[in-house]
């Protein structure tokens, strides 16, 4: 490989650990874990340290894709391993080879296993929550589980008796046809271990989604947290009873579990940088550990009578999994990134400086600034990455910031307060350009825009409605027709229906504006297996019809077999090379 090739695959290998899950009897500590060169699932003793590997080149190459859990005898963990249409749930000693339990049509998402009975609660697909028994093969379903889909954080707990399950669903009477994002409401159900009898948890003020994390041991009350805003924020944590259907609410934070016998609660989650625990008055005690971020929650998260497993991650520090003490204040990582026989380590990272920049409106954004280290009074070139949709970037380790800083790029990643699919958000995006090149440091005439996804379909409006503000351009997978585009859930509701809206889909839309000016040099990439691959295809043809040569104005590439994003270590390398090639040739003095 090249020198630049080394420097991507050394920061895209950093091992990172996710999604920490604890065995009922606290001793071990599951994660998955891409200390091997692909992510795995591994297990650690939590008193002794020692660790196993579980599976090997099972599980999906992204980590997100994984689903898992224990056995409710903490002897093995189940999996889920997707092929050709149907999906395979393996169990997986600590000890011994793993079996196929059973088969199950479509794809799945495992979700948890009956204490008292072994069955195992799974989704299928995007709309419906099932259940099956092992050791009988028996199965059903639940009612009332319409198309969560997007990251919906729907999610279903046992009861330790066995005897009731709580599920999220959409509230009674909710048109089903729009169930697509976090909008879209979620309630409470529930239900019979064998799905029978769903019952609404209808409590007041329940807010936009009431979602279920965990039993209390007593198998009566229900541990529940509330969102009213985005599922990040304005969310509350209480305690319901299902006999007496009432709920008392302890605190304005996430519910992540129960501690010990449910007189207390672990609390915390992103934007929030704390974990707290709170006593059933609500009185709050923080827990001193920088970055930490609940990605298991109920009895999945909680390790003896006061430890509790974590997610780690800063701007500054990659993915690892900790052990809390709450009881002694002892932090032990458990999994995390490692640098033996690499040119990078911790000393490598860049902080970055919380910036606000101004609006068109007299208002101001927020954002955050990564300065290359050692640039001294040089003016660097510099790159604004943005998404859209109101989104505000969250505290975590990117491997591409991180690796532009490494390289010589300033980078400013770039909030946006307004709505996303709106004229309000390029105008955001604009302004973070404007500000960037009046700051010190930073070369006026090197200064690119980048975005993914939404935010590639940004950078293509960036391109036709504000070409002088930027130096350069890199539509990662992004939309130019929003007419034609694959349906996307919060597009259809902030625009309405295509059909009486077509004015605004246009106005909207990258394409209308190709005939006129448009910036240079572009960079268009992207999977050819994306559901948006045909998007940047007819942006192509029309820069083509317009007597734009590939190669001079602007540079298409299009890789095979890839998808939305680029999941294995190696398309990672050529995809980011790609870029950064791109970049170094033409933000060259």
């Amino acid at each position: 490989m090249s020198a630049l090739d080394d420097s991507i695959d050394a920061f895209f290998s950093i091992p990172k650990a996710f999604c920490p899950k604890a065995s009922p009897n606290g001793e071990w500590v599951v994660c998955n874990w891409n200390t091997t060169g692909r992510f795995e699932l591994h297990a650690i003793h939590v008193a002794s340290g020692e660790r196993r590997q579980l599976t090997d080149g099972d599980l999906p190459l992204h980590p997100e894709d994984a689903t898992y859990c224990w056995t409710a005898d903490s002897d093995a963990v189940l999996y889920q391993v997707d092929r050709d249409g149907v999906t395979d749930i393996y169990r997986s000693p600590l000890d011994g080879p793993r079996k196929r339990l059973c088969t199950v049509d479509g794809s799945i998402r495992v979700w948890a296993v009956n204490p008292e009975t072994g069955t195992i609660y799974y989704r299928v697909g995007d709309d419906t929550l099932c259940w099956r028994d092992p050791a009988t093969n028996e199965s059903g379903e639940f009612d009332r589980f319409p198309g969560l889909r997007l990251q919906i954080p729907a999610t279903c707990a046992v009861s330790p008796d066995g005897e009731w399950v709580a599920y999220t669903s959409l509230p009674p009477k909710t048109d089903n046809s729009d169930t697509t994002t976090y909008e879209s409401g979620l309630t409470t159900y529930i239900a019979r271990a064998d799905g029978s009898d769903p019952t609404w948890v209808d409590i007041p003020d329940h807010g936009r989604r009431l979602t279920p994390v965990q039993w209390h041991p007593d198998s009566e009350h229900l541990l529940l947290q509330r969102d009213d805003g985005h599922w990040r924020d304005g969310r509350t944590c209480g305690i319901y009873d299902r006999r007496e259907e009432t709920v008392e609410w302890i605190a304005d934070v996430g519910a992540v579990a129960f501690l010990s016998s449910g007189d207390r609660i672990l609390a915390g989650a992103p934007p929030r940088s704390t974990t707290e625990v709170y006593d059933l008055e609500g009185n709050a005690t923080a827990v001193p550990c920088e970055g930490m971020f609940h990605q298991c929650t109920g009895s999945e998260a909680v390790v003896g009578n006061t430890g509790f497993v974590v997610q780690r991650y800063t701007e500054a520090r990659p993915y690892e999994v900790l052990h809390h003490d709450v009881a002694t204040g002892a932090t032990t990582v458990l999994f995390g990134a490692e640098y033996e026989d690499r040119a990078i380590g911790p000393e490598t990272f860049v902080e970055p400086t919380e910036i606000q920049y101004d609006l068109p409106d007299g208002k101001t954004a927020s954002g955050r600034l990564y300065r290359p280290p050692g640039t001294g009074t040089e003016a660097t070139p510099a790159i604004v990455i943005f998404h859209g949709q109101k989104s505000r970037w969250s505290h975590r380790f990117r491997p591409h910031v991180q690796l532009l800083a490494y390289l010589g790029y300033a980078v400013l990643l770039a909030d946006c307060p307004a709505d996303g699919w709106s004229h309000d958000e390029h105008a955001v995006f604009a302004a973070a350009g404007r500000w960037l090149v009046h700051q010190d440091g930073i070369d006026t005439n090197r200064v690119a825009a980048y975005g993914h996804s939404h935010g590639g379909y940004n950078v293509y409006m960036q391109a036709v409605q504000y070409p002088e503000v930027w130096d350069a351009f890199v539509a990662d997978t992004g939309c130019v027709d929003l007419l034609t585009a694959k349906p996307v859930g919060n597009l259809r509701r902030q625009l309405g229906d295509p059909e009486d809206n077509a004015q605004a889909y246009q106005e909207l839309s990258p394409m209308t504006y190709v005939g006129d000016t448009v910036g240079s040099p572009l960079l268009m990439i992207h999977g050819a297996d994306d559901g948006w691959a045909d998007q940047p295809r007819i942006f192509e043809q029309a820069l083509q019809g317009n007597g734009w040569t590939d190669g001079d104005e602007y540079e298409y590439i299009e890789l095979s077999g890839v998808g939305h994003t680029p999941k294995s270590r190696e398309v990672q390398v050529q995809w980011w090379r790609a870029i950064i090639d791109f970049l170094n040739c033409r933000l060259s003095r």
